[in-house]
Formats: C-alpha cells, sequence, structure tokens
C-alpha cells in the first residue's frame, strides 16, 4: 500500500477511475494502412470541415472584440499593457462571455447546417449526395478565414463500417463520422507522442504546420475535465516560446521560457500583438489558443436541436447518426415495477 488510503475506483470531477497514482497505456504492433478506396469517399468530411472553419473564424472574432475590450479597460491612458495585466482582465480564459459565445455560434452552425440539409418534419432517414449541396456549404460557411494558430487544426474520428479487408477493397463498406475534435491536433497528446517510435517525425510534422516559432502558454500539469497528465499537449520544440500566465510548469533555465507581466500587448494595424522582449511579435489569441480550444473542440453539430435527429447520410459517410432525446417524465416504463415489463 503506497498511499495509505482506499484505492479510487469512481470518477470524480478532478480525476478519471484508476488514474490517481499510476496508469499503464500500451501500443499495438498492428500497422493499418488505408488506401485511395477509403480516402477517396472523404469528400463529405471536406463539407464538415468548411463549416469548422467558419466556426473558428466566427468564435475568434467575437473573442478578438471581448479581448480589445478589456486591453482598452486595462491600459487606460497607455498605448500598451503587460499581458499578465490583460489575461487576468480576461478570466475565466478565454473571456468570461466566452462559454456563452461558444453556444450562441454552435446555434448558429446548427441553424445553417438545418437549411442545407431541409430534413422534412419526422423522418428517419437522410440521404444527401455532396455534389448536391456543396453550393450551399460555400454560400453558408463561406467567406475568410481567421482563427487562432490551433485552429488549422482538425481531428476527425471516422469509422469504417465493413465485413472484412477485402470488402472495403472491393468497395463494400460506409464510413460513419464520429468525434470531429475542433482546433487540436489528437496526436499531440502525451500519451501518443511518448510512446511513437519516432517523435522527430511528430516534431518535423510539426515544423510543417508551424515553419517559424510559436508562442505558447505553459499548461498546468492537469486539467481537470479537459485533460490530464497522459493527455496534455507534448509537442513541443526548441524554438518555441512559452509564456508563464498562472501556472509556471516550463524550464526555468528554458531560454525561451517568459513570464507574462514582461511581453508588451500592443495595437499593431488594428490587432492586439504580444511583443517579446527580443522583439518577436505574436498575435494575442496565440496566448488564449488553448482556452479557445477548450471552448470549442466539441461544438460541431449538425443536428437541430430536437427530441429526434434523423440519420443523415452524404454519399457513403453517415454524418449524423440517428438520435432521441427524452425526459424522465416521458419514460412511462421506468416506474413499472415489474422488472420484465420494464426492460
Amino acid at each position: 500500500d503506497i498511499t495509505h488510503t482506499a484505492s479510487q475506483r469512481n470518477k470524480s470531477t478532478r480525476t478519471a477511475p484508476n488514474r490517481s497514482l499510476l496508469y499503464t497505456d500500451t501500443r499495438r504492433s498492428t500497422t493499418a494502412t488505408i488506401g485511395h478506396t477509403i480516402l477517396d469517399e472523404l469528400t463529405p468530411l471536406s463539407l464538415c470541415l468548411t463549416a469548422v472553419g467558419w466556426l473558428t473564424s466566427r468564435y475568434a472574432e467575437s473573442m478578438r472584440a471581448r479581448i480589445r475590450q478589456a486591453f482598452d479597460r486595462v491600459r487606460g491612458e497607455s498605448p500598451t499593457t503587460d499581458l499578465a495585466s490583460l489575461y487576468f482582465a480576461c478570466l475565466p480564459a478565454p473571456h468570461p462571455d466566452s462559454t456563452a459565445e461558444a453556444e450562441r455560434v454552435q446555434a448558429e452552425l446548427r441553424e445553417r447546417w438545418a437549411r442545407i440539409i431541409d430534413a422534412p418534419e419526422g423522418v428517419r432517414r437522410v440521404q444527401l449526395r455532396s455534389e448536391d449541396i456543396a453550393e450551399r456549404v460555400a454560400q453558408e460557411f463561406g467567406g475568410p478565414r481567421d482563427g487562432w494558430s490551433l485552429s488549422r487544426y482538425v481531428s476527425p474520428d471516422v469509422l469504417v463500417v465493413a465485413d472484412s479487408t477485402d470488402a472495403v477493397a472491393r468497395g463494400d463498406f460506409s464510413l460513419v463520422l464520429g468525434e470531429l475534435h475542433i482546433a487540436m491536433n489528437t496526436v499531440a497528446a502525451s500519451l501518443f507522442v511518448h510512446q511513437h517510435p519516432a517523435i522527430e517525425e511528430l516534431v518535423a510534422e510539426t515544423t510543417r504546420d508551424f515553419p517559424g516559432p510559436r508562442l505558447t502558454p505553459m499548461l498546468p500539469k492537469e486539467l481537470p475535465l479537459k485533460w490530464s497528465a497522459r493527455s496534455r499537449p507534448a509537442l513541443e520544440r526548441n524554438e518555441d516560446y512559452a509564456v508563464a500566465l498562472a501556472d509556471h510548469t516550463g524550464d526555468p533555465y528554458r531560454e525561451r521560457c517568459l513570464l507574462s507581466a514582461d511581453v508588451t500587448v500592443a495595437d499593431r494595424d488594428g490587432r492586439l500583438t504580444a511583443v517579446l522582449p527580443d522583439g518577436a511579435e505574436f498575435d494575442v489569441l496565440d496566448v488564449f489558443g488553448h482556452a479557445l480550444t477548450n471552448r470549442v473542440m466539441d461544438r460541431f453539430a449538425l443536428r437541430p436541436d430536437a427530441d429526434h435527429v434523423p440519420r443523415v447520410t452524404i454519399d457513403r459517410m453517415t454524418v449524423q447518426r440517428e438520435s432521441w432525446r427524452f425526459t424522465g417524465d416521458d419514460l412511462d416504463f421506468a416506474d413499472e415495477k415489474n422488472e420484465a415489463r420494464r426492460w
């Protein structure tokens, strides 16, 4: 007994079951290769990604306006302020209005998809073709893109439904879109990075995405409800800057570790910019990047806010599964005393 306390088996608000002290992750020896047979059927996914770009751009626009208000309030008569003062004026990060704004943008996303899908009332199945709705998707979700640095990432979970690999080769399969993780690279989670057989390859791919240095906030070792020590972002490079906002979890001897009080926030051509002591400049939204992602990472939804949502399939991909929503009062069987009848 290492801890002299009872084992924890129930998930609380802070710790998942059996994750208190030690955990074991494993790596499969199997390698799966995805060929053109499946890749050629991912057009519906590109339509969803167009909508995601609209969502992150709209949300970034809203948060820029609110962070600007905080900046004007904090700086007073001065043309600039320090990053620490601005950050604390925006708590809970990225802004006190951030959750409400994420819900508002998500609601608009649902409304736009409802116009595109145009499902008849009460129908259980909707079958669409990409080529038939591509123009409507462009009309609803087109326009310039202006998010934060992490919003270039989208990590979709795509399920392949087939009897065998031979069936896939014959084209006898369908696809199901699971979760669509917005503004995050799921492969950057620590459990994947630290078990990858060639971490340098992941770093090289990160450099393709970010050819220059990044400005990233120092993250807590754990952030309850969002990530733990095994799921926190871990793809870090020596050329990246890390700024301490609330948690000083970086290496104090690392050359590019900064204190937020030493970073100046200034207006550069109408955009708030973080100016570092060595003169490097970054969009101030980069500092709030993880907080922004936490607000929208699971906000993608085609379904309307309704008690019944039909299954929607575009080409071969089911992008929305049929679902029902009930209140406890609607479930009369729950009060049935006879177990056989209840089930």
